[in-house]
């Protein structure tokens, strides 16, 4: 089995994050991880990039960061994969897969659309939407809990590394009661988690380059998750 983590940040463009692109890249490679997806917080999440920016200057920027990601996974044989975490109001965020850089130039209005609108417009383009941590609270930085409304959405992240126990499990359920697709992922800020061993993702039969086939591997019924070491059925 290929081991992919789908949920990934850097310090250039998640403020929240400690670690460059290359440093994560390297993290992932020694941990025997096939590859990653990086996604990380986008205009309306915790972006360390310049909102200030012109449009193209401010996703060009972004994108670089993915680009620096993917020189080093090159050279180390390693799958880097782009995606990236938008806030959708309420303190709720969605994992957007299988877009790209022509994508968010094309599309501005993008940080305005309602969750459903966003949904809409990834998938029109090919895109694929999941839910990240869609029952996560925590006090020390959300004002309020709203219920996750899962509209349009592809998927649901069911484990998230960062997450307590409860907070996961309401994420399976909901899925299951939806017949939406499984995403876990580690939801990596800093190195020492993948030196701790607290990193999680999917199991792959196969490498995956590209997002249009991390999708497809997401949805073939021979993946599996892959949580702190163990291969397993969610």
């Amino acid at each position: 089995m290929y081991i992919y983590d789908t949920h990934v940040h850097t310090s250039e463009c998640s403020a929240c994050a400690l670690n460059t692109a290359r440093e994560v890249v390297r993290a992932y490679k020694a941990a025997g991880y096939s590859g990653i997806v990086l996604t990380n917080h986008f205009y309306r999440g915790n972006s360390a990039v310049d909102r200030a920016l012109p449009w193209t200057d401010f996703v060009t920027a972004y994108y670089n960061t993915y680009l620096e990601a993917k020189d080093e996974g090159e050279k180390l044989d390693f799958d880097v994969i782009f995606g990236l975490e938008e806030g959708v109001g309420h303190h709720k965020e969605y994992l957007l897969y299988n877009i790209d850089l022509e994508f968010l130039l094309q599309n501005p209005d993008m940080i305005r659309l309602s969750p459903d609108e966003l949904c809409k417009r990834v998938q029109a383009a090919g895109g694929f939407v999941s839910f990240a941590h869609p029952y996560r609270f925590r006090q020390s930085y959300m004002t309020e809990y709203c219920e996750p409304i899962f509209g349009c959405v592809d998927a649901v992240e069911v484990y998230n590394a960062c997450n307590e126990p409860l907070e996961n499990k309401k994420a399976l359920i909901a899925a299951k009661e939806r017949g939406l697709v499984f995403t876990c992922g580690s939801d990596l800020h800093r190195i020492n988690q993948a030196e701790d061993g607290n990193l999680v993702g999917m199991a792959f039969t196969h490498r995956v380059k590209d997002g249009a086939e991390f999708v497809a591997a997401l949805k073939d019924p021979e993946t599996k998750a892959y949580i702190k070491g163990e291969i397993i059925e969610m």
